[in-house]
């Protein structure tokens, strides 16, 4: 009687196959988790950047101005460390980060965006008002060269629904 001592070419070509498609879907939900991630620890150093730049205008004689550059710890620190580590997270991708002060002659306003990184055709900006939006592109200091000190509508930049 003949009797199998084994798995034929076939079998084989088929369990490797299977164990490769369940491979690809793992890898591609870890990859959408760590995005996530990124995308969380960007949005929580936003909501950090927000608190300090309120410490500092109330530490710089109500005043924004200089809020983007300052890290100094001998001045009233700025946002700069946090932008420093918006920048750090963006350094895997071709991300960016934009900070605004106030323009010349003002005191109040600054914003700040980021692009997204699980869709890097939408920014998410925030602002002295305290608006948190998400936009479909930079809506500061990128839009008819425009360098307005907060987050708005623009007509062509839509406001989008938030994450």
């Amino acid at each position: 009687m003949y009797r199998s001592r084994g798995f034929t070419l076939f079998e084989l070509i088929i369990v490797i196959t299977i164990v490769g498609i369940i491979i690809s879907i793992v890898f591609s939900i870890l990859s959408d988790s760590r995005n996530k991630g990124m995308e969380g620890a960007i949005e929580q150093n936003l909501v950090n950047a927000r608190s300090q730049a309120e410490v500092y205008f109330h530490l710089n004689d109500f005043s924004h101005v200089g809020v983007c550059d300052n890290a100094s710890s001998e001045d009233p620190p700025g946002i700069r460390n946090f932008i420093e580590a918006l920048d750090e997270i963006e350094i895997r991708r071709t991300g960016d980060v934009k900070c605004v002060d106030p323009p010349r002659g003002a005191t109040e306003g600054w914003a700040v965006d980021v692009q997204l990184v699980r869709d890097p055709t939408k920014w998410y900006c925030i602002d002295y008002t305290g608006a948190a939006e998400v936009y479909s592109c930079s809506t500061i200091g990128g839009i008819n060269n425009q360098s307005d000190p907060f987050c708005g509508p623009e007509i062509d930049c839509p406001v989008l629904p938030s994450p």
